[in-house]
């Protein structure tokens, strides 16, 4: 009776997790959208595996929580809220997060909400295959799958379409007949085969720009790769050397097709590259070896969450193809479900129920549970301090950022925050400092901006021109470098090269109008005319 009691107690905490990863937001935390989810479920994750490595039965108890039906309809109730939740946003009946997506979610882009819609997904469509159930109740679990399908779809996901329906076709095999029918109907099968490249092909010719901008990243991620293929370049290496590579991929290639596509990059929208870039060959070794094992596991255990869990890791696999789904800890927590689960069918189980290894693993869970803390009270102080300097307090908040230094100098937000405060102030010499520092961990085309401004201001014309022509070859068809070089070319008195970069930003292909781009446009006309006279 008390296994039961603590499985249920244990289904619904878990169920509390991921409704809270899904729909939480805060103003308490810089990212709004984001942070309060990561630490929700971090924290509570942290607490119910300390809680299970009290007793050796804890973590049995864990498992069979997450294997109950209870908690697969549990878990398909969330899906289909967070659908409902989309379908709202695309009749306007709640706001999208971002402008420019219909449908987001409570995050803030379509990205992590499409991804954690694929990994619910296969909770119910499992329970659309059990027989035990009524008509009626297979019924609406097939609406629930319909519902999220259609959410998806409208969100113009690709990844998460390919995913979706990669994760029927799992579902269908493990939980039907399917397979049968298939061996007996081969030309059904190929036809299948056709209609799966010709959807390839259509999602490709659906958003045409952005597969061929991906293109482009994954071309120059293999020139990163290939300096330093077996080791990578560090945890923060594809962040760090990024849009240098991509900088000098522009200057290499001054009139490529891509140019127009370029932007300021963060991830490489493939999970597997990121790890080649970051870790090498060795890393993408160990995380294939890994995938293995869990996937060998999971097919020699035919009860129970195993197609689940298969469906899972096929839409990670996919997601991860494409996109970055990482990102977001919701995810995160969901791909560790079927890791646990895959891992308790083996042999370490016994090692793992041992008295010493739940000591130091309660042990070691306390001090990271403590580590997490901080560092949530550090990021909402963080968000205090980011708050007031917006109300244009910046001068009274640099003794408060210089206070948090210590603690925060590995995160490279807070690096370009202070930065910026700091420049804002025009303390320009200790912005300049803190700003190559964010650049150690985080290097992109807004930080270039922030060291070129902090060069001219501290009366280093060259360092400031040679920074921002950098900038600008990191992102081609983006004025604002340029029109700050032209800028300081007239400041300098020097009106041949200031005609010169006016007559380079009239060249340049508008890839969004704007009232800025215009009028950087008009500064660079009047220039050149009055040059011509």
């Amino acid at each position: 009776m008390i296994f039961l009691y603590v499985k249920i107690f244990f289904t619904y905490y878990i169920l509390i997790i991921i409704l809270g990863g899904a729909f939480l937001t805060s103003k308490c935390f810089v990212n709004i959208e984001n942070d309060v989810k990561f630490y929700f479920v971090v924290v509570l994750s942290l607490l119910l595996l300390i809680i299970c490595s009290l007793r050796p039965s804890g973590l049995m108890v864990l498992f069979a929580s997450i294997r109950s039906i209870h908690f697969c309809i549990g878990v398909s109730l969330l899906c289909l809220m967070l659908s409902f939740q989309g379908l709202a946003q695309y009749e306007e009946l709640i706001l999208s997060r971002h402008i420019a997506f219909p449908i987001t979610g409570s995050f803030e882009n379509p990205a992590g909400f499409v991804a954690v819609l694929c990994l619910l997904f296969p909770y119910p469509l499992f329970l659309c295959f059990q027989k035990s159930f009524s008509k009626r109740l297979r019924l609406s679990f097939m609406f629930s799958c319909f519902i999220t399908f259609l959410t998806i779809v409208l969100s113009e996901s690709r990844s998460g379409t390919l995913s979706v329906f990669s994760t029927v076709i799992v579902m269908s095999v493990i939980e039907s007949k399917v397979v049968n029918y298939l061996k007996s109907h081969r030309k059904f099968l190929v036809s299948l085969f056709i209609v799966f490249i010709i959807s390839i092909y259509g999602l490709y010719i659906l958003k045409k720009d952005s597969a061929d901008g991906r293109i482009l990243i994954w071309n120059i991620c293999w020139d990163i790769f290939c300096e330093r293929p077996f080791i990578g370049h560090g945890i923060y290496g594809f962040q760090t050397v990024y849009m240098d590579y991509q900088a000098a991929y522009f200057v290499k290639h001054p009139n490529s097709s891509y140019m127009m596509l370029a932007d300021n990059v963060i991830h490489p929208f493939n999970e597997w590259i990121k790890i080649a870039v970051n870790f090498g060959i060795i890393g993408l070794l160990m995380i294939t070896v890994f995938v293995f094992l869990l996937c060998r596991n999971l097919l020699q255990f035919r009860g129970r969450f195993a197609s689940i869990g298969l469906s899972i890791l096929v839409s990670v696999i996919i997601l991860g193809t494409f996109s970055y789904p990482f990102h977001y800890a919701l995810v995160c927590f969901l791909t560790s479900l079927v890791i646990v689960f895959s891992f308790s069918l083996s042999s370490y189980m016994k090692v793992v129920s041992s008295s010493p290894f739940r000591i130091l693993l309660s042990s070691f869970l306390c001090v990271v549970l403590i580590v997490v803390l901080r560092m949530m009270l550090l990021d909402i102080k963080w968000a205090e301090i980011y708050r007031h300097s917006l109300d244009g307090q910046s001068e009274k908040m640099l003794s408060h950022y210089a206070s948090m230094m210590p603690e925060m100098k590995y995160n490279p937000l807070f690096l370009y925050n202070y930065s910026v405060e700091l420049n804002y102030s025009n303390r320009y010499k200790e912005s300049q400092e803190i700003a190559k520092r964010c650049k150690a961990l985080y290097n992109d085309y807004d930080v270039q901006l922030l060291i070129a401004d902090n060069y001219a201001n501290m009366g280093m014309p060259l360092q400031a021109l040679s920074t921002y022509r950098h900038a600008s070859n990191m992102i081609p068809c983006r004025l604002v470098p340029l029109e700050a070089m032209m800028s300081l070319y007239l400041n300098l008195s020097d009106t041949v090269h200031a005609t010169q970069i006016a007559q380079e930003i009239l060249s340049k292909q508008i890839k969004v109008p704007s009232e800025e781009v215009i009028a950087i446009r008009d500064s660079a006309w009047n220039l050149r005319v009055r040059g011509v006279n």
